[in-house]
């Protein structure tokens, strides 16, 4: 079974916070949806958490395996 950390609670200077989103196989939820979504194939991807703009942060639940 899997271990999930959510990004947001990590403190700000944790590597899965500036390592970029696809490499680190996290899952997007938006809030008022049940199911994450994978984000692997998204242009977001390619961007670290620490470098999504307020909205992607505030509206949606940001997850990755925990290594």
């Amino acid at each position: 079974m899997n271990e999930w950390v959510d990004l947001g609670e990590l403190p700000e200077d944790h590597p899965m916070r500036n390592t970029p989103l696809g490499e680190i196989g996290a899952t997007c939820r938006n809030r008022q949806q049940e199911r994450a979504r994978v984000v692997t194939g998204w242009a977001v991807a390619s961007r670290a958490y620490n470098e999504l703009a307020v909205f992607w942060r505030e509206l949606n639940e940001w997850r990755a395996p925990l290594r």
